[in-house]
């Protein structure tokens, strides 16, 4: 009898989804005028180029990792300790060096390791179906999305011929099955996905999108594609005014996630204090939110748009400064740890590790410790720099020219942007499944 109610509400819902796909995305191919389109080729994009070399994209990946590393555990006692309210720094523990160490028990680096090894094992064209089966097989403890992804995927169902088969991606990260599917989860686990594109922002989106389907939806891989552009991009930016213009070009218009970054950089550009503007932003969206856990019932948020809209404050409040930007992203409150690593995590790459190792006598980076493994992996630090940058070279050995000694990078000077499906505006949908057998 619970088979067939679950065929019949699948079959229910595969009816809604399939609607929802065919009133929303079909356009006819016609012009403004409503005469047909005559199929005339846009002109062509004018192009911008850029260069790096090997120790170059060596030492900003590194910079990139131990930027998050030390964000997230400078920040971590922090964490969702000021929800509506700025945090006090003077409740931060002191730092020492050897506290960069805590980052081997933490979501945002142990996870990322499961979809670079999807992309080690599948390759550049890695498809959302095999980056979920990678998160499927994992077993470290996780939360919010991603533990709805997981657990998704490791459920089965009996199909119509009667045979049980697991979920696969993309349903994993679907609005129908997981709520959590716009909170900040594949926001902070995609920071290596730009680091494989160094200049190619367009390129970085697509495999943020087709990875982030397994967590997320709508907004929340759109979250993800705004912070794989700024790494892809924190090769090459002049300033933190300049990577964020670049990078947020990627996000349609209409979305929360652009919205609500521009407000920040309107207030930002026109020199609105720190204060004032994390004010008007919590004022405007501290209660949008979806997250079953959180929403309507306090003034937690979780969300991946107001989250990395803090991380952006940080950046453009700490105007580069890498204690500065940790600072300011963390006294916004909420997910406060992760935060202050997202931002940190992007100077790092934008500056490389050998700058870390001299900013302030190189305290934020030094007391690493190199034999511990990052949880639920082998992944030493040292191995998972080696693997992103074996990666990273495969991926411009494809796109870029190879050079004695670097590549030079063909990019366009506008940057398109990038569409992605979003929720409805309709009330959320959730599906109870009784697991059969366990993953």
């Amino acid at each position: 009898m619970k088979n067939k109610i679950f065929k019949a509400a699948t079959l229910i819902c595969l009816a809604v989804l399939f609607s929802l796909f065919l009133f929303s995305g079909c356009k006819p191919d016609v012009t403004p005028d409503g005469k047909d389109n005559d199929n005339t080729p846009p002109a062509p994009r004018e192009t911008i180029t850029y260069t790096i070399t090997e120790e170059k994209l060596y030492d900003q990946i590194k910079g990139s990792m131990f930027g998050q590393m030390a964000g997230v555990t400078y920040s971590a006692p922090s964490e969702f300790r000021a929800n509506g309210f700025m945090y006090d720094l003077a409740n931060l523990r002191p730092w020492k060096p050897s506290v960069i160490n805590e980052g081997f028990g933490q979501d945002d680096m142990f996870v990322d390791i499961t979809f670079i090894d999807a992309v080690k094992e599948y390759g550049l064209d890695c498809t959302t179906k095999e980056f979920g089966e990678a998160f499927r097989a994992s077993t470290y403890g996780l939360a919010h999305g991603n533990k709805e992804a997981r657990q998704i995927l490791q459920t089965r169902y009996l199909n119509e011929d009667g045979e049980y088969v697991y979920y696969d991606a993309p349903m994993s990260g679907h609005y129908s099955m997981n709520q959590c599917c716009e909170d900040i989860d594949w926001a902070i686990e995609c920071d290596w996905v730009g680091m494989l594109f160094p200049g190619m922002v367009e390129r970085a989106a697509d495999m943020s999108y087709r990875a982030g389907q397994v967590i997320g939806y709508g907004e929340g891989i759109l979250s993800g594609n705004y912070i794989s552009a700024l790494h892809a991009y924190s090769f090459f930016a002049e300033n933190v005014e300049d990577l964020f213009l670049r990078a947020v070009a990627v996000l349609p218009e209409e979305s929360k996630n652009y919205k609500i970054q521009m407000q920040v950089y309107g207030l930002w550009k026109n020199s609105v204090s720190f204060e004032d503007a994390w004010q008007i932003i919590n004022d405007e969206w501290l209660y949008v939110e979806r997250c079953p856990e959180c929403a309507g019932s306090n003034a937690m948020n979780i969300t991946g748009y107001l989250n990395e809209a803090y991380s952006t404050m940080g950046l453009l409040y700490g105007n580069g400064d890498f204690k500065e930007t940790m600072d300011y992203a963390m006294r916004c409150g909420q997910d406060s740890d992760c935060n202050p690593s997202t931002a940190a995590g992007v100077l790092g790459n934008m500056y490389g590790y050998d700058y870390l190792a001299e900013y302030q006598d190189g305290i934020w980076v030094s007391g690493i410790n190199n034999t511990l493994k990052f949880s639920g992996t082998e992944y030493t630090m040292p191995l998972l720099v080696d693997t992103m940058y074996e990666i990273a070279v495969e991926s411009l050995n494809t796109y870029a020219e190879k050079t004695d000694g670097g590549w030079i990078i063909t990019d366009y000077k506008d940057v398109q942007v990038y569409e992605v499906p979003l929720w409805p505006n309709m009330p959320s949908v959730y599906i109870t499944v009784e697991a059969d057998n366990r993953f």
